[in-house]
């Protein structure tokens, strides 16, 4: 099976669907720490900070594509059905908590997944945007 992602973002992270070459759906929200690739080289105390968590959630630490927080709540999404993601940000002195949220079309609530916060000295999310991502790079995965 191939993998499949459907990605919104901003300038410190991304959050979407994804289907693992396994076949596994899960949503996946992740905030970098910084333009580093290297997850060793940012500090404890620099670091993507995890503020809340549902109990649903995988939470772990990347690097090699920018280092920062992931996030992964399973998730059984369809083909050709829409759903709704939603991010909120807040700056909170010299961080900024991003909140990711999930509209469950089986209950018809938002749930909120996840708030991560990264040092951003007082600045607000930006520079929006959407794709879909050829995760396998061979231009039939999307």
């Amino acid at each position: 099976m191939e993998q499949f992602g459907l990605v919104c973002g901003g300038d410190t992270g991304y959050f979407g669907l994804q289907e693992l070459a396994i076949g596994k759906k899960l949503i996946i929200f992740s905030v970098w720490n910084s333009e580093q690739n290297d997850s060793k080289a940012v500090t404890s105390k620099h670091r993507t900070k995890v503020v809340f968590k549902d109990a649903s959630v995988r939470i772990g630490r990347f690097g090699g594509e920018g280092t920062g927080g992931q996030s992964f709540p399973d998730y059984e999404w369809k083909l050709n059905q829409p759903y709704r993601l939603k991010v909120s940000s807040k700056v909170v002195e010299n961080r900024t908590e991003y909140s990711g949220f999930l509209f469950v079309l089986e209950s018809k609530q938002w749930r909120h997944l996840i708030t991560f916060s990264r040092i951003t000295n007082g600045k607000n999310l930006k520079e929006y945007h959407s794709f879909i991502e050829d995760f396998k790079r061979n231009r039939t995965s999307t």
